[in-house]
């Protein structure tokens, strides 16, 4: 139950990183690993092609676990669909991820 808490305010927090208007937008958002079960910190990029299509590039790094270090970068598109007259979206997207892990067994 405390993860679930945990990951909803942690989303909760990414919502609020977007305050830009116009073609581009950019963001901060604290993000959770959960096969390391530590958080991280991310950064998004935004690019908007028209109303209903944009592209996302994001990176995201999470504290150093017992020697394991990782990050991952993502890349998305997102088509907006409009449900209620501009006031709620819903967005499928579909991107590819990688992510490196690195072990220090010393």
């Amino acid at each position: 139950m405390k993860r679930f808490i945990l990951v909803v305010c942690l989303a909760l927090l990414s919502v609020g990183a977007y305050a830009q208007k116009g073609k581009y937008g950019a963001g901060i958002s604290a993000v959770y690993g959960s096969e390391i079960s530590k958080i991280g910190v991310g950064v998004k990029g935004q690019y908007y092609f028209n109303d209903h299509v944009r592209g996302e590039v994001g990176l995201n790094i999470y504290a150093k676990n017992e020697g394991v270090s990782t990050w991952d970068a993502n890349i998305n598109f997102h088509y907006l669909a409009n449900l209620a007259k501009h006031k709620l979206y819903i967005y499928p997207l579909f991107g590819a991820s990688f992510s490196l892990w690195s072990f220090d067994l010393s």
